[in-house]
């Protein structure tokens, strides 16, 4: 079988396991370098989902758009409060050259990028083979991170030749494709503050699975930035949550603590049971080799993470026996300086 990778390989840089064998989570890594050999794409549909915030970024997703080798649909959500019109968008994109069709809905302005693509589009989307699932990020909240929109879309559409790649992939026992993590977040193992872990657990409830995510998902893995590929029958469980646009808060919410934050978490989780791979794109072995050192680095920071935190924990309820027991002496002293000067003027 003609893989279309150079390399795919079991070495893992981060593999989740829980006691729950149904729900175990691994992430490979596939190395789609430029030197890879001809890839031919094949016979898939494509449906490309792109929530539309930042109207301003359209020439950057038509440049990479262009890479998708095969005939694909594309479906815009456009937030209501957002000053363009239908038409313009349609035909911002007409040129191009494998487009077959666009779709644009106006959303209310909740659930940010996830919301439209599981109250809007979901069904449209289940019609596919195979999804790209994009938003125009810019994280205006964080400077660090003003390049990780072209990041991502360098490794999710870096030129025809590897998108086909990914593709014939995605046709080849792999579910989902993700960028490398650019960002990583190692607050609560990844779950970043602790509603997401509260709100995905009540999720996870709601949809009848087994799973104590405090126990057996103390690190969570996912897609950073929200982007990737996958296969649509990988998403089927995900897909299959009946969910509103009432169950996302209005904007503007915070950067963390939301649905919109905990569904994000849950994307490995829920198609983890389909038998499919969850793979990281990189674009060189030296690439590969470097997020590899990374990550034995940042696994020790991890832990180093943790010991911080028991230490402080621990210091903490030291300081607070300590007082406590200042307290009690300041109240004795008080109480033995009342009774001296009651004893000096009687």
């Amino acid at each position: 079988m003609h893989f279309p990778a150079k390399y795919l390989q079991n070495a893992k840089k981060k593999s989740i396991f829980a006691p729950n064998d149904n729900y175990t989570m691994k992430t490979e890594h596939i190395i789609l370098s430029d030197n890879s050999g001809s890839q031919t794409a094949p016979t898939v549909s494509v449906a490309v989902h792109l929530h539309l915030f930042y109207p301003d970024l359209i020439p950057v997703f038509l440049t990479h758009l262009a890479y998708i080798p095969v005939p694909f649909s594309l479906f815009v959500s456009l937030p209501e409060n957002i000053n363009v019109n239908e038409d313009e968008v349609i035909k911002s994109f007409s040129s191009l050259p494998r487009l077959r069709d666009t779709k644009v809905k106006r959303t209310p302005n909740r659930g940010r990028d996830i919301a439209p693509m599981l109250c809007s589009f979901a069904e449209e989307l289940q019609g596919f083979d195979v999804m790209l699932h994009l938003h125009t990020k810019k994280s205006p909240q964080a400077s660090d991170q003003s390049e990780w929109l072209h990041m991502i879309l360098a490794h999710l559409l870096p030129d025809e030749q590897r998108v086909a790649g990914i593709l014939q992939a995605l046709t080849h026992g792999v579910g989902m494709m993700t960028p490398p993590d650019f960002i990583r977040h190692t607050t609560l193992g990844g779950w970043g503050v602790k509603e997401n872990q509260l709100i995905a657990q009540q999720l996870v409830d709601q949809n009848g699975l087994d799973i104590n995510l405090q126990e057996e998902y103390p690190e969570i893995d996912y897609p950073q930035g929200g982007m990737f590929w996958a296969r649509t029958e990988y998403l089927s469980k995900f897909f299959s949550q009946h969910l509103t646009y009432n169950d996302f808060p209005k904007e503007p919410i915070g950067i963390d603590g939301t649905i919109a934050h905990a569904l994000e978490r849950l994307y490995f989780l829920w198609g983890c049971r389909s038998g499919l791979k969850v793979c990281r794109i990189y674009l060189s072995e030296m690439e590969e080799l470097g997020d590899r050192r990374f990550a034995f680095e940042f696994s020790g920071s991890l832990q180093r993470e943790r010991q911080y935190y028991q230490e402080r924990l621990y210091f903490e309820e030291k300081n607070k026996k300590h007082l406590r027991l200042c307290r009690y002496l300041s109240v004795a002293c008080l109480v033995l300086l009342v009774l001296l000067l009651i004893s000096l003027f009687t």
